[in-house]
């Protein structure tokens, strides 16, 4: 077991090897659209256009053995790993918020986003010495707290760019301005300890 520290939190993460007795892979497409959004005012403002697009979402279902000769069935999202019959895989996870239990009640799976890796933190297969890690998950745990960037952002795109630049004056626009702080903190994390995390979790692992 391994004890990571990310911006004040502790995460337990354990590992475990496996050899992988077989595999199921598939896929299925979402497509979406919506209507476009922004705001307007005495004839300046912004619209955003929402186009239809199709995400893709790859799903693997492995079915392994421990060292004790015990089978697991476990179900990855979005992971597209490569392994064989016969191949041995090493898992890393950790046991921050359990949700639906696999392997002897330790390891976890949680989808809340549609390009959301789950609650695995990295994957090594072996033979192949190829290893994948959840970035998704690395990237929203060394994201700026939603609060106080949100907040931020919004005055400040608020009074220089609505108020000033587009001249307009009208407290209405500070709800387009807050949701397209939402989409600009999901596009940003702290490098610094992406990388720290990136690089713990690849020591922890044997990589």
């Amino acid at each position: 077991m391994k004890t990571l520290k990310v911006k004040d939190k502790d995460f337990h993460l354990f590992k475990q090897s496996f050899m992988v007795s077989s595999t199921e892979k598939r896929t299925e497409t979402q497509i979406s659209g919506s209507g476009g959004g922004g705001f307007s005012y005495q004839g300046t403002g912004f619209t955003n256009v929402n186009p239809v697009t199709s995400r893709e979402r790859i799903h693997d279902r492995l079915f392994l053995v421990d060292e004790e000769g015990n089978e697991h069935d476990i179900e990855l999202q979005n992971w597209d790993i490569g392994c064989a019959p016969g191949h041995i895989i090493t898992i890393v996870w950790s046991e921050e918020e359990p949700k639906k239990p696999f392997l002897k009640g330790m390891i976890w799976v949680e989808v809340k986003k549609f390009d959301s890796m789950g609650k695995y933190w990295a994957i090594k297969n072996e033979n192949t010495r190829t290893t994948i890690y959840n970035e998704p998950l690395f990237k929203d745990l060394t994201r700026l707290p939603f609060a106080l960037f949100s907040a931020v952002f919004t005055l400040l795109f608020y009074f220089i760019v609505v108020k000033w630049l587009l001249g307009v004056d009208s407290l209405w626009s500070l709800i387009p301005v807050f949701l397209f702080s939402i989409i600009v903190w999901q596009k940003l994390w702290l490098t610094k300890e992406y990388n720290k995390l990136y690089s713990e979790v690849k020591n922890f692992i044997g990589n």
